[in-house]
């Protein structure tokens, strides 16, 4: 099933989309959003970029990012999870990795090319262009 959530018109299949969303009294905020070349960031950097962006737009404390750390051994202190990574299929061919909590971050790659954006209505979102377009 994919969910079809937030999906980036521009999301091209040789590039990573990264975007920052925020939540605040009932309304979402576009914070951030960039295209990285696939080839220039492996998938653990990939993680680690989405876990930065979370921090630097949610600003938490230090304990609550060292909580954000933590393992799930025993309770004291708690782990919040506000930096476990999350994965998502929002359209077919593309999986989405995304981590925080009123402040999230994802990042978008196509992983199946033949899948990607194949169907007229593919959710919503506008087919890439041929070459001969």
């Amino acid at each position: 099933m994919h969910s079809g959530v937030s999906l980036c018109p521009d999301l091209q299949s040789k590039a990573k989309c990264f975007k920052v969303r925020r939540y605040h009294q009932g309304v979402f905020v576009d914070e951030f959003h960039e295209h990285v070349p696939r080839h220039r960031i492996n998938a653990e950097e990939t993680k680690e970029a989405i876990r930065a962006l979370v921090i630097r737009f949610a600003m938490p404390s230090g304990s609550a990012i060292l909580q954000a750390l933590l393992n799930r051994r025993r309770n004291r202190p708690a782990a919040s999870g506000l930096l476990n990574v999350l994965i998502d299929y929002p359209e077919p061919g593309v999986v989405r990795k995304a981590c925080g909590g009123d402040v999230i971050a994802w990042v978008d790659e196509v992983v199946n090319e033949r899948e990607f954006r194949q169907t007229a209505q593919s959710l919503g979102t506008r087919p890439e262009k041929s070459a001969g377009s």
